[in-house]
């Protein structure tokens, strides 16, 4: 089965995609991730995509789609997950066309909490693993990396990447109406993780030996 995760910045997508990964054995999908990745080795497409993510814009979906092709082509299970695309009606039709998307797990938290939460978040400079909130070490528990404060890290841009999302991404809860299951991510972890432990359940129910 293949779900997307769906949220504004800093809602808990990457969390939640690790439980998905590390728990249920769902192959990650991460643009995010993948840009940083490439922005980190300078290639091309890094130097371009940088430019955009600086700023909290998003880059252009050309850009990301054909990098997204080579990542799909790598599934070594039937079960995947796709977190920080698609952002845009565009780029969901687009994934349509290569990807039949099974359900749009929505995770759902007020915007004065994810301000604080992206504030306060640091990120590995090797893995690329993001800190537990609160966190004041200086070295990933992951990997024993290095924590920085990513550049795109500060109100000004968080406040736009908000903007940016109300505009062009959260009209993908529409598109994908009859797919969206909502995870309530304001609470603690342990909540968080009752809950979608349930919605997964329900999950398999529905799509029982497709799963």
């Amino acid at each position: 089965m293949n779900l997307i995760l769906l949220g504004k910045p800093g809602a808990g997508k990457g969390f939640i995609a690790d439980i998905l990964k590390n728990e249920y054995g769902f192959y990650h999908i991460s643009t995010g991730a993948l840009l940083r990745k490439n922005i980190a080795e300078g290639t091309q497409l890094g130097q371009v995509a940088n430019g955009y993510m600086a700023q909290g814009e998003l880059v252009p979906n050309d850009l990301v789609f054909d990098m997204l092709k080579d990542e799909i082509g790598k599934m070594k299970s039937k079960n995947c997950v796709f977190d920080g695309y698609p952002r845009s009606v565009l780029q969901a039709k687009s994934l349509a066309g290569i990807v039949n998307i099974d359900s749009v797990l929505f995770v759902d938290v007020p915007d004065d909490i994810l301000i604080e939460r992206v504030l306060s978040r640091k990120t590995c400079l090797a893995c690329g693993n993001l800190s537990e909130i609160g966190q004041k070490d200086t070295v990933c528990k992951k990997c024993g990396g290095e924590l920085v404060t990513r550049a795109d890290d500060n109100l000004e841009v968080v406040t736009n990447r908000l903007n940016v999302y109300n505009e062009s991404t959260a009209p993908l809860k529409e598109f994908y109406a009859d797919k969206i299951v909502v995870l309530d991510n304001s609470g603690s972890v342990e909540q968080t993780k009752q809950k979608l432990n349930q919605i997964i359940s329900d999950l398999l129910k529905k799509y029982g030996e497709n799963i």
